[in-house]
């Protein structure tokens, strides 16, 4: 894939030559451009691809089916409005071009500085900024394809998860609309495969490299953090010589260096990393936020009412986090929307929590079993961290696309946890 991105830089430099005679929005600009980066993108596919014709099919299935669905949000929005295209997607265009034409950013942070840079490239052309979000999905997808091969998960699992990543609808139309959802997913995956080969061979440079990669999906929105906060935790509990998670007066000294780091990343970055959680000072602010964000036709009440913050905090975590994870729930359906919503997103997360559990209940110590348990300790890190932020289950499903990359990958590992390489590993350490 980064043949596809070198080409549409230089795309980008070439067109900034000539920034000035571009109309905005004009067809001979975007089309073109689009056009030569999708023959890359389809070249390497095939050429990568070749020997493995489900794997590339599915993949040029999936970008197709993303490039329609961006023609479809441009262009056919006065006959059906994709799910989540609308005030946010408006909302970062309108941005990234004041920001472009002024230098001023009026809000939005990150992401659309993001966008802006595109425009500084090839002047005010959405599709372009649109199709780099199907770039980086389609490069995240290639990311958890190298991560199982590194795995060597077994051939039909990886495909499993392949066509999942490429077909699944709510996923597929996230990565097609101009959200920084994409942007944020590319970059937790990023880290995710990173932090995964860093466990499985102790590389420290892959572990400099998922750091960098959670910080920087952080810096686009706060609750990213919950991945270098799984991270974290599995570096304290994971025991190098058995290769398992245990409690030991070693990790209890890491946890301690771990709450010290917070608290100076949070003191000095809190409104580069934390911004999120600025007005966050106690449970009870955490319980009003939620509260807060409770609003709209896809709201949804998730636990008791507890007096007691800190209690209500406690007992209701888990409750809320459930709902984050499956939301809309068959109660709450106001239409297909919803039933679509649950069938291919919800559903999917629900599995992958599921089969984590059974895995992890009956698989022996291994290196798969631990790899589980790793990307299970993330996921729920991100479910808890989330569960308090959104109280809607259109703001659910749009907020858990996040993280679609870490529970594909953590089916995958469920499904080959006793198989090829993890299995070999496993026999070499008894």
């Amino acid at each position: 894939m980064l043949i596809a991105w070198a080409v549409l830089l230089l795309e980008g430099l070439i067109t900034k030559l000539f920034i000035d005679m571009i109309p905005v929005n004009d067809t001979v600009v975007f089309l073109p451009v689009i056009l030569v980066n999708t023959l890359c993108v389809f070249g390497w596919i095939a050429l990568k691809y070749r020997e493995e014709r489900k794997v590339l099919f599915a993949l040029l299935g999936g970008f197709v089916l993303r490039l329609g669905l961006l023609t479809w949000d441009l262009y056919g929005r006065s006959i059906f409005k994709l799910p989540n295209s609308g005030l946010d997607t408006e909302s970062y265009d309108s941005w990234a071009r004041q920001l472009f034409r002024t230098g001023q950013l009026p809000r939005g942070g990150v992401y659309p500085r993001f966008i802006a840079f595109w425009y500084s490239l090839f002047n005010i052309q959405r599709p372009i900024a649109q199709y780099v979000n199907i770039l980086l999905a389609m490069t995240a997808i290639w990311l958890v394809i190298r991560t199982m091969d590194d795995l060597a998960i077994e051939k039909g699992t990886r495909l499993k998860a392949v066509l999942l990543m490429c077909f699944l609808p709510n996923f597929a139309i996230t990565n097609s609309i101009l959200l920084r959802e994409t942007l944020i997913m590319f970059l937790v995956t990023c880290s995710l495969a990173a932090f995964v080969r860093y466990i499985a061979d102790g590389n420290l440079f892959l572990l400099i490299a998922a750091v960098l990669a959670a910080i920087a999906a952080s810096s686009v929105h706060s609750g990213a953090m919950a991945v270098l906060l799984g991270e974290t935790v599995t570096l304290i509990l994971y025991d190098w010589q058995t290769r398992g998670m245990k409690i030991t007066p070693k990790s209890i000294a890491l946890t301690a260096a771990a709450v010290v780091g917070f608290l100076i990343m949070f003191s000095l970055l809190q409104d580069v990393l934390f911004a999120k959680f600025g007005n966050v000072d106690s449970a009870e602010d955490i319980i009003n936020t939620a509260e807060k964000y409770n609003a709209g036709g896809s709201a949804y009440q998730a636990g008791f009412r507890i007096s007691n913050p800190t209690l209500n905090l406690i007992i209701n975590s888990p409750i809320r986090m459930f709902y984050f994870i499956a939301s809309p729930l068959p109660w709450n359906w106001r239409g297909l929307s919803d039933i679509i919503a649950f069938c291919f997103s919800s559903s999917v997360f629900l599995y992958a929590h599921f089969r984590s559990y059974i895995e992890i209940r009956r698989s022996e110590r291994s290196l798969g079993r631990t790899l589980i348990i790793v990307v299970t300790i993330i996921a729920l890190c991100a479910a808890l961290i989330f569960a308090w932020g959104v109280s809607n289950a259109g703001t659910a499903v749009r907020h858990r696309e996040k993280f679609m990359t870490v529970y594909i990958l953590l089916i995958a590992l469920c499904g080959d946890s006793r198989t090829t390489r993890i299995k070999t590993l496993r026999e070499a350490e008894n």
